[in-house]
C-alpha cells in the first residue's frame, strides 16, 4: 500500500536527520586542542606550543530528534508493527508524538587547523578552515493524525511542516590572551555559502467526507544552489528529483564572531562565559516555488494513494532572484571547572549551553562532568546532564604521544539501538574525533 510506504519514508527521515550541535564533552578535557570552539578564551594546555592538522584533524557529526524509532514501531504479540497498522490504536501511536516532531543531522569537517602560542607564553592564536552542514526537519502531529485516520470523516490541519539545509565554508581566526587571572578571547569568521534550501508548508487543510479528500494548501520553497538547477515538469511544477548541473559559484557570504572570557577565581577554580556564532549569512537565492492550490481525491483508491499524497506537496515554479539575510544559530556557553587540591589529577566541571535559532535548531543543554588527567599524555572524562531531547551521557579521551595528539568523544550515548545501529529512543548524539601534530611548549612551566 503506497500510503504505508509514504509514511515509512517520512518516519525514517524523522529519525535520521538533526540540526548541528556542539561537542560539549570537549569542555571537560584538560588537553583538548579545540576548546576555543566552545569558548574563544579557552587556550590549549600549557604543554602545547604549536599544533598542526590537515584533513584528519577534526570531524564532527551530530544526530538529534525529539522522537525516536520507538514512536513509530511497536512490538505486539511477538511482532513489530508500524504505527499506522490497524493493530496499533490511534491513542497508542499518536500519544507518543509531539506537536512538532523535529529532527536533523549536522556535519563539521576541519580541512586545516593551526595553533601557535605566543613567545611570552600568555597568548594563543588558532586558524582553521572548516566545512559545516546543518539540516533540519519538522513534521507537525496533524500530518500523522491524517495518515492514521484511515479515511475517517474529519478535518485535519497541518501547519509549519519544514525542511531546511544550510551548507557553508568557514575560515576562523582566534586570538586569546591571559591578563592576570582573566583570559579573554575572540574568534572572527568569514563564511562562504555552498548551498541553501528551505521548504515550508505554512498551512494545509484536509477535509475528509464520504472517502473524498479535499485539500487546500499554502507554502513556499526557496534555494541558493549555484551548482544545480532544479527543473520543472511541463505544467511548471518543481520536480525535486530532476536536477540539472549548474555553474560554479557561491551561494552566499557572511561573517560571525565568538567572544569569550575565562576567570581563575582560585588556582583550582575557573569560570567561563562565551557567545558563539554571533553573525549571519546573506544567501543569494536563485530558485523558488509556491504552493497555493486546492485538490481532491478518493481516499479508498489504494493504488493511487501514494501519488495523491505526492500531489498534495507540489510547488509551482516561480522566478526567484534575491538576497536574504539570515542569522546564524547563536550559542551561549557558561562553564566552570574545579580541580581537587588533595587530588590535582582529578577535576569536576559544569557546562550550560543555550542555542538560539528557529524551531529546527534551538535547544538547551546542561551537564556536569568528571575528568582524570594523570599527566600530559592522557586525559579522560565522562559527563551527564539534561538537554531539550532528554538525558545526556557523554565521554571523551585525549592521547598525546611522540608529538601525535589523538582525541575522540561522544555526547549523548544511547543505551539501546536497532540492529542497524539507530537509537531506539529520541537521540541527541554528537561524535567528534581527530588527529593533530603537536610541538611542545618551552613555557610549559607557566600558567
Amino acid at each position: 500500500m503506497k500510503k504505508i510506504i509514504a509514511f515509512a519514508a517520512i518516519a525514517a527521515a524523522s529519525v535520521s536527520l538533526a540540526s548541528a550541535q556542539d561537542f560539549k564533552s570537549g569542555f571537560f578535557l584538560d588537553n583538548y586542542l579545540y576548546g576555543y570552539n566552545i569558548n574563544p578564551a579557552l587556550q590549549a594546555d600549557k604543554y602545547t606550543g604549536a599544533y598542526f592538522g590537515l584533513g584528519v584533524s577534526s570531524l564532527e557529526t551530530s544526530l538529534n530528534s525529539n522522537v525516536g524509532i520507538d514512536n513509530f514501531l511497536f512490538p505486539k504479540d511477538g511482532k513489530l508493527y508500524l504505527g499506522l497498522n490497524k493493530n496499533i490504536s490511534a491513542e497508542e501511536f499518536l500519544g507518543g508524538l509531539k506537536k512538532d516532531n523535529r529532527a536533523g543531522v549536522g556535519v563539521g569537517y576541519n580541512i586545516f587547523s593551526f595553533g601557535l602560542r605566543g613567545a611570552e607564553g600568555k597568548s594563543f592564536v588558532n586558524v582553521a578552515l572548516n566545512v559545516r552542514s546543518q539540516n533540519g526537519l519538522s513534521i507537525p502531529k496533524g500530518f500523522f493524525e491524517f495518515l492514521k485516520s484511515g479515511g475517517e470523516d474529519n478535518t485535519y490541519v497541518i501547519e509549519d511542516l519544514n525542511i531546511k539545509t544550510k551548507n557553508y565554508v568557514e575560515l576562523a581566526v582566534n586570538y586569546s590572551r591571559k591578563i592576570g587571572i582573566v583570559t579573554v578571547g575572540a574568534t572572527v569568521k568569514g563564511l562562504g555559502g555552498i548551498a541553501y534550501a528551505d521548504v515550508n508548508i505554512d498551512r494545509m487543510a484536509l477535509n475528509i467526507k464520504d472517502d473524498v479528500v479535499r485539500v487546500s494548501s499554502k507554502g513556499s520553497f526557496n534555494a541558493a544552489l549555484p551548482y544545480g538547477k532544479i527543473k520543472s515538469d511541463s505544467e511548471g511544477y518543481i520536480d525535486f528529483s530532476d536536477i540539472e548541473k549548474g555553474s560554479a559559484g557561491v551561494a552566499g557570504y557572511g561573517a560571525a564572531v565568538d567572544l569569550g572570557v575565562k576567570v581563575n577565581l582560585l588556582p583550582n577554580l575557573a569560570v567561563s562565559a562565551a557567545v558563539c556564532d554571533l553573525g549571519a549569512v546573506t544567501w543569494k537565492k536563485d530558485q523558488g516555488g509556491v504552493m497555493d492550490s486546492s485538490y481532491e481525491f478518493n481516499w479508498d483508491d489504494d493504488d493511487d494513494a501514494g501519488d495523491n499524497i505526492e500531489e498534495m506537496f507540489k510547488f509551482k515554479s516561480v522566478q526567484y532572484d534575491k538576497s536574504e539575510f539570515e542569522m546564524l544559530d547563536t550559542r551561549i556557553n557558561l562553564g566552570a571547572r574545579y580541580s581537587f587540591l588533595f587530588a590535582p589529577d582529578l577535576s569536576v566541571g559544569a557546562l550550560c549551553t543555550l542555542r538560539m535559532g528557529d524551531k529546527l535548531s534551538k535547544n538547551s543543554d546542561i551537564r556536569v562532568g568528571v575528568t582524570y588527567t594523570p599527566g600530559r599524555i592522557f586525559s579522560i572524562s565522562g559527563n551527564y546532564g539534561l538537554s531539550s531531547y532528554g538525558n545526556a551521557f557523554g565521554a571523551a579521551m585525549n592521547l598525546r604521544l611522540l608529538g601525535i595528539n589523538l582525541f575522540a568523544g561522544i555526547d549523548g550515548i544511547a543505551t539501546k539501538y536497532t540492529p542497524q545501529m539507530i537509537p531506539v529512543s529520541s537521540p541527541d548524539i554528537v561524535f567528534k574525533g581527530g588527529l593533530s601534530i603537536v610541538i611542545g611548549s618551552k613555557k610549559a612551566n607557566r600558567d
